[in-house]
């Protein structure tokens, strides 16, 4: 692992408290009807970023330099990672594929730091 992914107390808090990862939140951005896996990168950076005010590149090429924008970026690392798990039902080796080096490198350190084996 490299340290482009450091997740700090405040991305951990951040993380914590956000109301996107709630079941209530997935379902509201239709990711359990998604078909298509480009579809539902393009759902969650669209939505992550709406709700700021923000340019979905501005989440998608976010680092921890800038916790505020990390946070989001590991938030909408964690939808996708539920949506390839739940809707598509790809394992783990599948998912790490789908998402690339960077952002599994984002979802394990995320797990490691919420304590979880979502």
């Amino acid at each position: 692992m490299t340290k482009t992914a450091v997740i700090t107390p405040r991305v951990t808090r951040e993380i914590k408290d956000s109301l996107c990862l709630e079941p209530a939140f997935y379902k509201d951005l239709g990711l359990d009807k998604c078909n298509e896996v480009h579809k539902a990168y393009e759902i969650i950076f669209l939505n992550l970023a709406a709700r700021k005010g923000r340019k979905w590149q501005d989440i998608f090429k976010a680092t921890s330099r800038n916790p505020e924008l990390f946070s989001e970026l590991c938030i909408a690392v964690i939808l996708l990672d539920r949506c390839l798990r739940n809707r598509f039902k790809y394992n783990s080796s599948e998912r790490r594929e789908i998402m690339g080096p960077r952002f599994s490198e984002i979802i394990d350190r995320c797990k490691m730091a919420l304590g979880s084996n979502n």
